[in-house]
């Protein structure tokens, strides 16, 4: 009786620990997979995005979404198993003064013109990673959906000078920015026109 018991206690402890191997080496491999990024070039345009991103070369024009018209849009990526956020590259003529400040004005007037309680948060000169640029924060509502409730979306806006166009990088949510916001820095940081 006594090995009976002991034996059973044995393969208790094989499957349990069998069973965290597995959890431990899916986790390992699920981290990899979304660590990965490879970098992708789009109508002149080229930037670092996550392996299983998928990409849209549409600038949304003509559809009922206003929010995703964009007629300097180049592409917006997202991830299949969370599409509540987007990143999106545009690029922008950088006029005779060359100035972020001056494209970033621009734009904001674009959205205001097609997106529902349109605000600006806040807009300001940055520094990421080395790249000097221009940093506009936003929300918008977006009530395209008659019938459904209207959706608050967050989002930022990086301005890079990129020879005589800016490049836009956009991330837009409409879940908490924080989370979002270390990927898309890195998103925005490696895009790079004309290459």
């Amino acid at each position: 009786m006594q090995a009976m018991g002991n034996r059973s206690n044995l393969s208790v402890l094989f499957v349990v620990g069998l069973t965290a191997g597995a959890l431990l080496l899916g986790w390992a491999l699920r981290n990899s997979a979304i660590g990965s990024h490879r970098e992708r070039s789009v109508s002149g345009v080229t930037v670092a995005l996550p392996e299983q991103w998928l990409v849209d070369r549409s600038t949304g024009a003509g559809l009922a979404n206003a929010t995703l018209a964009d007629p300097y849009k180049v592409f917006s990526a997202w991830d299949p198993l969370d599409p509540s956020t987007r990143f999106s590259l545009s690029l922008m003529p950088s006029g005779t003064e060359n100035s972020l400040a001056a494209t970033a004005s621009i734009r904001n007037l674009q959205r205001a013109q097609r997106l529902t309680a349109y605000r600006i948060l806040e807009q300001t000169p940055v520094t990421l990673k080395g790249r000097d640029g221009y940093r506009v924060s936003f929300a918008f509502v977006d009530a395209s959906a008659m019938d459904q409730v209207p959706v608050i979306f967050q989002g930022v806006d990086y301005f890079f000078l990129d020879g005589d166009q800016v490049i836009v990088a956009t991330l837009e949510t409409s879940r908490e920015l924080g989370a979002a916001l270390p990927a898309f820095q890195d998103f925005a940081v490696s895009s790079s026109a004309g290459e």
